[in-house]
């Protein structure tokens, strides 16, 4: 062997390797994705921020719902066997307050099944990490302050399915009466849908205090979950003084 011929021992080899994988653009890669792979997960707060956001979303769309329905129920009223002055007119605004409102309560059932899946997130690695906290005194207020956050979306969820209940046969019972009225707006026909459109109004009555009730749910979710902001310096001296 020629011993001017230098040999790198095996650790050197390897380490020279190492070295050179992560000098070349795929090493760097490589290792910015080990180094940066536990920052993809977003923290508690901003898990909890997001489903503040789409419970604010929810309760935009229920008053758009609510909204909709009673420019719904004034076309009715003047569809009212007596009093229509101008049927196609009235039967035209019925039915674009039934197409909105529709159109929002849908938005509504979308967003409450993409927050039952943000919160159900949010809550499960909560309840993890309560485990590991330091002191049992930690511990305790952290699972009282779970508690009263689960409350607070159980009872949104409780509000949903109660305006579900009343919304959805509500809605189809009037895009039934819609048809009725489209296929026949005679005087006659009319006169015919003189108790399905009174009974119609006296469901949309009720779907006020239950999308109203949903609504205040759906805000309570909002701030429960809303991190805290940084006060301005006056509010800040205010609450110094």
């Amino acid at each position: 062997m020629d011993m001017k011929t230098s040999i790198r021992p095996p650790a050197l080899r390897r380490s020279f390797s190492q070295q050179t994988l992560f000098a070349t653009p795929l090493g760097l890669t490589l290792l910015a994705a080990v180094l940066l792979g536990g920052c993809q997960t977003p923290a508690g707060f901003e898990r909890a921020e997001s489903g503040s956001s789409t419970a604010r979303e929810i309760s935009t769309a229920v008053a758009e719902a609510r909204e909709s329905l009673g420019e719904a129920a004034v076309g009715l009223e003047g569809l009212s066997s007596g009093s229509a002055q101008n049927p196609q007119e009235q039967l035209t605004d019925f039915t674009a307050g039934l197409e909105s409102a529709t159109e929002a309560w849908s938005e509504v059932a979308a967003k409450t099944d993409a927050l039952r899946s943000e919160v159900n997130t949010y809550l499960n690695n909560w309840e993890d990490d309560i485990v590991s906290l330091h002191s049992e005194e930690m511990r305790s207020s952290a699972r009282q302050r779970w508690n009263d956050v689960r409350e607070v979306i159980d009872g949104f969820h409780d509000a949903f399915a109660e305006a579900s209940s009343v919304m959805n046969p509500t809605l189809e019972r009037l895009d039934s009466l819609r048809q009725m009225l489209e296929n026949d707006l005679t005087d006659a026909g009319i006169q015919a849908a003189a108790t399905p459109i009174e009974q119609a109004q006296a469901e949309v009555e009720e779907t006020f205090g239950v999308l109203e009730r949903l609504r205040a749910e759906a805000n309570g979710v909002a701030n429960a979950l809303a991190p805290a902001v940084a006060m301005s310096e006056g509010a800040a001296g205010a609450v110094r003084s």
